[in-house]
């Protein structure tokens, strides 16, 4: 952790780090366990929520922890998390294969089914994947979204204002035994804002012990603050 904290001392400004963790609905044990880490270090922490995959009980469950924690945020995360691409081609659920008003219709059930079982959901919209078809990114304004996620690969550079992406994948750095490295690059590049993508299902505990160790190290550093994203863009949830 020494290599991070020299990093941030070699910043001249601060970075202010955001977390986003994708499917939510899937491993409520493992969601539990991960939130728990945020809740005790007191760090903001953005779930993006598969609409189909939710269940009543499941949005309970994250309607308590918001009541325990108020860094938490909770967005959409497509629609069902279904690969509608043929076989060979790389997965996504709104790609070039399907009609841009079906996938608007999707989007349009997800956004009213998390709005009825959560009540205020941010107006985030986070594809599976982190893929999009263009065309759909730019309906996002009309079917109430205020930003769109992905990991800076499915946009054009000028979606501007509506993009907030992230810039690491937690799961994908330590797979390849190289997330020391990619978190101090991360942490020193000249750079005001990034994002870090979680997958909670795939943290045992081992791995989420590294992630709370690797909190805990830059916590308290005065070039890091952690924000959420409906902070970054300065949303307001949207209600049933």
């Amino acid at each position: 952790m020494h290599s991070m904290t020299r990093a941030l001392d070699s910043r001249n400004a601060t970075l202010r780090l955001f977390f986003r963790d994708d499917d939510a609905g899937w491993a409520q044990d493992r969601l539990d366990a991960m939130l728990g880490v945020f809740h005790l270090t007191d760090t903001p922490i953005d779930l993006a929520v598969i609409p189909a995959v939710l269940t009543a009980d499941g949005a309970d469950l994250l309607n308590q922890w918001r009541g325990r924690h108020a860094g938490i945020g909770l967005h959409q995360h497509g629609y069902a998390h279904t690969n509608h691409e043929p076989v060979g081609a790389r997965k996504c659920e709104f790609g070039q294969s399907r009609p841009v008003e079906r996938q608007c219709a999707d989007i349009a059930m997800g956004r009213d089914r998390l709005a009825g079982l959560l009540g205020k959901v941010d107006p985030i919209f986070t594809p599976p994947w982190n893929r999009c078809a263009q065309e759909t990114v730019a309906m996002l304004p009309q079917l109430g979204f205020a930003a769109f996620s992905d990991d800076g690969s499915a946009v054009e550079e000028e979606a501007g204002a509506l993009h907030l992406p992230v810039d690491l994948d937690w799961d994908r750095e330590r797979g390849r035994e190289s997330l020391p490295g990619a978190l101090t690059d991360l942490l020193g590049r000249p750079t005001d804002v990034a994002g870090i993508m979680l997958h909670h299902a795939t943290m045992d505990a081992a791995a989420l012990a590294t992630f709370n160790g690797f909190l805990r190290a830059i916590r308290s550093h005065h070039n890091v603050e952690f924000v959420s994203m409906r902070d970054l863009k300065e949303l307001a949830p949207c209600a049933n």
